[in-house]
């Protein structure tokens, strides 16, 4: 109920804001632009789903389903499209968004607030983007997580050869403290903003920021993996109902058994002597059919165990099976009917 009303509230109030942007431009842009976040980031979801679906993302699902139920369950999960949201055209939307929110909040508390607020709120919002801007930046072309040129990583090193002789860990802590600093200022910056007559705009733009970058799209990639995940539950249940059937009727029997136990003690041992000399079954060997344009390698899981790869019909990553399994011939790979018996990576199966 809170959340059907905090809806209705939000089109009751974007509603409004439309209808008297000339009166109070300011505060309208503050109500309209985090719904424009949001509805950026549907029309995204929308576009994601149609791609995934014309991409075969829920053929390729079922058709893994008929080919190798169990092994159909693990090779339908996909990331999908998700990227679609998280990246690309939707979040520089959302990026160009959240920066005139940011300049429409600022622009009103300037306004409205004293001073005193103004010159404090000024200081703490320049000096923690500059600093924070850039030591962060630094540290992020040191750590290469920002590649650039030659020519531009050359002009970095000039202006840090004022700090010749420094030693390296010495910068990179003088430069981690500087960013600490920058930040500790934004969050004052942040904390002034929250105590203000328009932290409503904060509280928006924190929602629409929420469902843009998170819910959505584990929405989405709740809806693109619905069917192996259906499927592997019904599994579990099915499976499970029947182990616990089995276990039930296994201790009834040796119930009713034990009975008879002492009376026939005899025949009971000839028949434990004719059932040790069955013969040893072979190992069951799983198949994995593919009908794919696609190789295989080997990679390391997020528990460090190196399995056999391949990509899917949209591009999408998947994990066949371990390398002890395909070394061993526990499992047997196929593409489009013929075996895969070569990984890079990988010994030849031994069956």
């Amino acid at each position: 109920m809170k959340i059907k009303e905090f809806f209705r509230k939000n089109v009751e109030a974007t509603t409004a804001s439309i209808k008297f942007i000339n009166e109070q431009p300011l505060n309208s842009l503050g109500q309209i632009i985090p719904v424009g976040m949001v509805v950026a980031s549907m029309v995204g979801f929308i576009i994601a789903i149609i791609k995934f679906i014309i991409a075969g993302g829920f053929s390729n699902q079922i058709t893994a389903l008929k080919g190798d139920f169990f092994g159909g369950i693990s090779e339908g999960f996909t990331s999908g499209t998700a990227s679609v949201l998280t990246s690309g055209i939707v979040s520089t939307i959302i990026s160009i968004l959240l920066f005139v929110e940011l300049l429409v909040l600022i622009i009103s508390y300037y306004k409205t607030e004293s001073k005193a607020k103004k010159i404090i709120a000024s200081i703490c919002l320049g000096i923690g983007t500059v600093l924070f801007g850039v030591a962060g930046f630094v540290l992020a072309v040191g750590f290469g997580v920002i590649n650039l040129s030659e020519q531009m990583e050359m002009k970095i090193v000039k202006m840090l050869t004022v700090f010749d002789g420094m030693q390296t860990s010495t910068l990179v802590n003088g430069l981690k403290i500087t960013a600490i600093i920058g930040v500790v200022a934004l969050i004052v910056f942040i904390i002034l903003m929250l105590v203000s007559e328009h932290k409503w705009m904060i509280k928006n733009t924190a929602i629409a920021l929420l469902l843009s970058y998170i819910i959505l799209p584990l929405v989405l990639l709740l809806v693109e993996n619905i069917i192996p995940m259906i499927v592997g539950v019904i599994a579990i249940v099915v499976v499970g109902g029947v182990m616990f059937l089995g276990g039930k009727i296994f201790l009834s029997g040796n119930g009713e058994s034990s009975g008879s136990s002492s009376t026939g003690g005899s025949v009971s041992s000839s028949s434990k002597g004719t059932h040790s000399e069955n013969k040893p079954k072979e190992k069951y060997q799983k198949p994995i059919k593919l009908d794919l344009n696609t190789t295989f390698w080997v990679d390391t899981d997020i528990i460090g165990c190196k399995c056999v790869y391949y990509k899917n019909n949209i591009g999408a990553p998947n994990q066949a099976c371990s390398v002890y399994d395909f070394e061993k011939g526990n499992v047997a790979i196929f593409n489009r009917g013929k075996r895969i018996m070569s990984v890079p990576g990988c010994k030849t199966p031994e069956r």
